[in-house]
């Protein structure tokens, strides 16, 4: 992060709150901070901040060395930032979603061997990435696959949801 705030991608204050996501040991720290973080770079106002690509950057970078306390709330700020990003059109929401994209195979890695909570929040990640490009949502398609397979309960019936969502847009076009 030292390195994108010292050329002006990211702002120190957001930079100081995504450093102490990925590093609390606190669920509820970790929630506090993603709203926080969310708040700075999507906000409810709508558009995604000039930063947002830094901090998909930040985020991804960080999530191999992420705490089981931490993880599925970074998860939970991806997919808030994907969710704003076709609203927006604009051009740093253009980059997070190539960013979020070019990271769908180390994120899915990560949550099919990760906690009952990550699962849970990489499910919802990759159906809201589905919508960035056709090869997003056929990586989607992948990954939730592969839990659909080794999961049960909420978390299987879930995740074979979002595959069969996946593929209708798929069909339909929605990923092109």
């Amino acid at each position: 992060m030292d390195y994108l705030t010292g050329v002006g991608a990211l702002r120190e204050d957001v930079a100081a709150l995504v450093g102490e996501l990925l590093s609390t040991d606190d669920p509820a720290r970790a929630a506090g901070l993603t709203g926080l973080i969310e708040s700075a770079v999507a906000p409810v106002s709508g558009g995604l901040a000039d930063d947002t690509p830094a901090v998909v950057t930040a985020v991804v970078a960080g999530l191999p060395r992420t705490g089981a306390a931490s993880r599925p709330e970074a998860l939970l700020l991806l997919s808030q930032i994907v969710g704003s990003i076709e609203a927006s059109g604009s051009q740093p929401a253009a980059e997070a979603g190539r960013l979020v994209e070019g990271a769908l195979p180390m994120i899915g890695a990560l949550i099919e061997t990760g906690t009952e909570a990550e699962i849970a929040q990489g499910v919802d990640l990759m159906s809201m990435a589905s919508t960035l490009s056709r090869p997003a949502a056929e990586q989607a398609v992948f990954h939730l696959s592969r839990i659909a397979a080794t999961a049960d309960g909420q978390i299987k019936a879930s995740a074979e949801r979002e595959i069969d969502e996946v593929r209708r847009g798929l069909a339909d076009g929605r990923a092109d």
